[in-house]
């Protein structure tokens, strides 16, 4: 005998609704059958994590930079013009400005104006422009010691503001120009460094 799943009512055999309430009557399962299990409901998916979200954020910036700094790379390679000048010396013009090297350093100091250290021997000069920045390194070569050399290049700037003054370095400011003159051992001689920058 089946009963009315919504209000109890005794149901006749084989109908589709109650008599009472008019409800639809679910057939129940045959005595001894066995339910179906249910089908597995498919797994989760979770989120990506903050720190997941930062490392693809991190990793997204860098690739960006590396393809940014590679067509800046080409851009400039395409763009550098060298070119070989008279007496061995190089000009390298780029889209940011010029140097110039292998003019000899007395030539270069005379110039720019910087005195050359009595009996000194010339070395190699490079001279460079890039925008307002001006700048040259000049290298000399002498017998005497970096503490004589240091005492010539003070006395012969004697209004410039100097910023620093070691046993082997001098920096001043001379008319609106730096001037940093190093000197150090080599070859049992002194390597006199002097580069001169204005921005």
């Amino acid at each position: 005998m089946a009963f009315c799943n919504k209000c109890g009512a005794e149901l006749d055999a084989g109908s589709a609704f109650c008599g009472q309430c008019g409800s639809r009557v679910v057939a129940a399962p045959p005595v001894g059958a066995t339910l179906a299990a249910p089908a597995p409901l498919p797994p989760r998916r979770r989120g990506m994590g903050v720190g997941a979200k930062i490392a693809i954020g991190v990793a997204a910036a860098i690739g960006a930079l590396l393809v940014v700094a590679a067509v800046f790379g080409i851009f400039v390679a395409a763009h550098v013009k060298k070119v070989q000048l008279a007496n061995g010396q190089t000009l390298v013009e780029t889209p940011f400005g010029t140097a110039k090297s292998g003019q000899p350093s007395d030539i270069t100091a005379r110039q720019l104006g910087i005195p050359v250290y009595p009996g000194a021997h010339p070395q190699s000069s490079v001279v460079g422009s890039f925008g307002s920045f001006q700048g040259a390194v000049l290298r000399f070569r002498t017998s005497d010691t970096p503490a004589q050399v240091l005492a010539f290049y003070r006395g012969r700037f004697p209004a410039a503001d100097i910023t620093v003054h070691q046993s082997r370095q001098l920096v001043l400011v001379d008319r609106g120009y730096k001037i940093a003159i190093q000197v150090q051992p080599r070859d049992g001689e002194s390597e006199i460094v002097i580069a001169r920058s204005k921005d």
